[in-house]
């Protein structure tokens, strides 16, 4: 199969070919639309739509900083996946299937930690044992 070139037209206002060759600039805009790409894979996919739950700036820097790091795992295990894979960009892997994979495996792993203190979505849960259990102190009163 024969490669078909394709023209493009760039509009800018950038005069100078010196300063701002056009191949530079496609490049430059490709680039530019993988960063649009990945603000809208954290906002849309990641968050779902929802808006991040801190109240004080303090809370809303470290909820951001929780994204960018479950992000850049994800990119890491994507680019991870393709490795063995040198005809596959690693920036054409869908990053939606990413997450609902390892969402799903979160989901899968659920049981096996025993008696979890904290179920999926964060909120803590009885503990695992009841004081009724365990033996009483040996200097401890008796029941009255």
């Amino acid at each position: 199969m024969d490669a078909v070139a394709t023209a493009y037209r760039l509009v800018t206002s950038l005069l100078d070919l010196a300063e701002a060759p056009a191949t530079a600039l496609v490049r430059l805009y490709r680039e530019r639309w993988k960063i649009e790409t990945g603000y809208c894979e954290l906002k849309s996919t990641v968050l779902g739509g929802r808006v991040l739950r801190g109240r004080h700036p303090t809370a809303v820097t470290q909820e951001t900083w929780a994204l960018l790091v479950a992000y850049q795992a994800l990119r890491t295990a994507m680019s991870d996946a393709v490795l063995h894979r040198p005809d596959i960009d690693p920036d054409r892997a869908a990053f939606t299937i990413a997450l609902n994979t390892a969402r799903d495996q979160i989901i899968r792993a659920a049981g096996i930690i025993p008696h979890p203190r904290t179920d999926l979505v964060g909120r803590a849960s009885a503990p695992p044992y009841s004081t009724a259990s365990y033996p009483p102190a040996e200097n401890a009163p008796g029941p009255a």
